[in-house]
């Protein structure tokens, strides 16, 4: 799955579909819009197979990228895997990929923000091996210590990020000097101390998050004789 930091190659057919996983192929059936196959090998290699639900699936103009394929809806546990980055270079948050946005009476407004995705597999369930790509803006600034916090508290893009770090790490847990970039070591204390967690869906986009509430197996350690 294609996973380059900025669209190289423009977007074609994007929104709800339907799904038929084959041997070679991918077969895709957008609701509201074409039929058409993609390179099996376009697909996670963990993915063996998939449910016959509804999808949000994004491809490349020239159907040679796969951008986005997440369920539609519903809760599903996953797990941080990565921040989004291109090839051979550290993570970092990127203006985004339109710059320009429109209200909804038609006025347009200058996206002057940045902002940076992480990568979350779904870890179990029919669709484990899909991964989520959620987007938050870089919603960071220094406190009066020198380490990283927040900013816009009131923001609901901050709020969304910070519900995120609580479920996947705990917010006390992030006590990391202030930098220019703090996606490298954020993610390097996401890997390392991060846990799983519940992502709700809603039309393929992350909504919110939840605690893990699947149950915890206890490691059993050698029988005593």
């Amino acid at each position: 799955m294609e996973y380059a930091q900025g669209q190289s190659v423009p977007l074609g057919p994007s929104g709800e579909a339907r799904l038929s996983l084959r041997k070679n192929d991918l077969l895709v059936r957008m609701v509201s819009g074409p039929t058409f196959s993609l390179d099996r090998s376009l697909v996670p290699d963990s993915v063996s197979k998939l449910p016959d639900i509804s999808y949000r699936v994004a491809v490349s103009k020239d159907y040679t990228r796969l951008y986005t394929l997440v369920p539609w809806t519903g809760m599903y546990r996953a797990n941080f895997q990565a921040f989004k980055a291109n090839p051979n270079q550290p993570p970092m948050a990127m203006p985004p990929f339109e710059p320009q946005g429109m209200t909804r009476d038609g006025k347009p407004y200058p996206k002057d923000w940045l902002e940076f995705r992480a990568l979350c597999p779904i870890i179990e369930g029919a669709c484990k091996g899909l991964v989520i790509s959620i987007k938050f803006h870089y919603n960071f600034t220094g406190s009066a210590d020198g380490l990283a916090a927040l900013r816009g508290q009131r923001s609901r893009h901050t709020q969304f990020l910070a519900r995120f770090l609580d479920v996947s790490v705990g917010l006390d847990r992030v006590q990391i000097p202030f930098s220019e970039n703090l996606l490298p070591p954020l993610q390097t204390l996401l890997q390392k101390h991060g846990r799983s967690f519940q992502v709700i869906l809603n039309q393929g986009f992350p909504e919110t998050f939840a605690e893990d509430i699947a149950p915890r197996r206890k490691t059993q350690g050698p029988k005593k004789k």
